[in-house]
């Protein structure tokens, strides 16, 4: 999640069909001296819960007794050296876990252990060895995964949007080690692009959007469970996400299917919000620059409907997707602007579509 505008991922991945992608397979080689291991994270934020009697990063008692209700239908949870990135003297490389300097680190992931997605993120970013790194307050945007390396790179100074963050980058690396990514070029080149130009911009918007719909659910959880400041601080993130976050409430309070209702009600409406434009203005320049030095003469194929569903197998409220009636691969999953439609029937011109669904 950025602040506002999209911003590069520079996720990588071998795609949904690993075959259709040629060149070497993806390395991911942690720069030495870089982050923590969110193990090693996770055990100091226990160690100060432990020493002050109460979660690491959780308010005094009062605030978490203005919460009136509890958890209603939900989704239960519980996944050579390279050089380090370009982050312009925004990222802090060394720490150590229980250090000072990984003070807002901590109190990050002791939050994120408060409520079943949240605590689930931290699984799935454990399970896959990522290591988490400091951003200074002077970066443009909270957070960036780079999967190459697997690493996180996580601005503190906002603890809830520091926990959303988290959330958000969790679920790509899962997405990514899942086979679903959009950025292959930039850590692999000369690989052939395996999907026709507008795929890739559906896949990037069903993946931005997943990512959203777990940030609106783990907001929703530690609302109930830690702070109230956990779901109106979500509100304050950007005109679109309020829509977003309504769009669960009223799902989530209003459905008998409670929580993966939410989900799917954050997900359609990341698309009405009108969040997809500029990810699609961020990333077509990108395809077009790999076609134009003729990285790409060929799409393998297209990303269908259940291709698209397929990637909430894995989630927070497993196959959440499922419950939309309307085609992943129709309005408003695919409304293009103008200019982007030209663009791409451009591109069509030069991707030829060899099949597929």
């Amino acid at each position: 999640m950025s602040d506002g505008a999209p911003q590069p991922s520079r996720r990588a991945g071998e795609g949904v069909d690993p075959s259709a992608v040629t060149g070497p397979p993806l390395a991911r080689v942690q720069p030495e001296g870089v982050g923590v291991t969110l193990a090693a994270l996770r055990r100091a934020a226990a160690g100060e819960a432990e020493v002050t009697g109460r979660a690491a990063g959780a308010p005094a008692p009062a605030a978490a007794a203005q919460l009136g209700h509890g958890p209603g239908h939900g989704c239960s949870a519980s996944a050579a050296r390279a050089p380090a990135p370009d982050t312009s003297g925004i990222a802090s490389p060394r720490l150590a876990a229980d250090g000072p300097r990984a003070a807002g680190l901590r109190r990050i992931v002791g939050l994120a252990e408060r409520a079943p997605a949240s605590r689930r993120a931290l699984d799935q970013l454990e399970r896959l060895d990522v290591a988490v790194a400091l951003l200074y307050p002077s970066a443009r945007h909270w957070g960036h995964y780079v999967i190459g390396e697997g690493v996180l790179y996580l601005r503190c100074d906002h603890p809830w949007q520091g926990v959303r963050t988290l959330v958000h980058e969790a679920r790509h690396a899962e997405q990514a080690a899942a086979g679903y990514s959009t950025i292959v070029e930039w850590h692999v080149p000369g690989t052939q692009l395996p999907w026709d130009a507008a795929s890739y911009l559906l896949l990037n918007r069903v993946l931005e959007a997943d990512a959203d719909a777990h940030v609106a659910l783990a907001s929703w959880q530690l609302a109930r469970a830690v702070d109230p400041g956990a779901w109106s601080s979500l509100l304050a993130v950007d005109r679109e996400f309020a829509g977003i976050a309504a769009a669960f409430q009223a799902a989530a309070a209003g459905d008998r299917d409670g929580e993966p209702a939410g989900m799917r009600a954050a997900f359609v409406a990341w698309f009405t919000a009108g969040r997809g434009p500029g990810y699609d203005e961020y990333l077509l320049p990108w395809i077009e620059r790999v076609v134009a030095r003729g990285g790409a003469t060929r799409a393998a194929r297209r990303l269908d409907d259940a291709g698209a569903r397929a990637i909430a197998a894995q989630a927070a409220c497993p196959r959440y997707l499922d419950g939309i009636e309307r085609p992943l691969t129709g309005a408003p999953f695919t409304a293009w602007s103008e200019a982007i439609a030209a663009r791409l029937a451009g591109l069509a011109l030069r991707v030829v579509d060899a099949g597929g669904a």
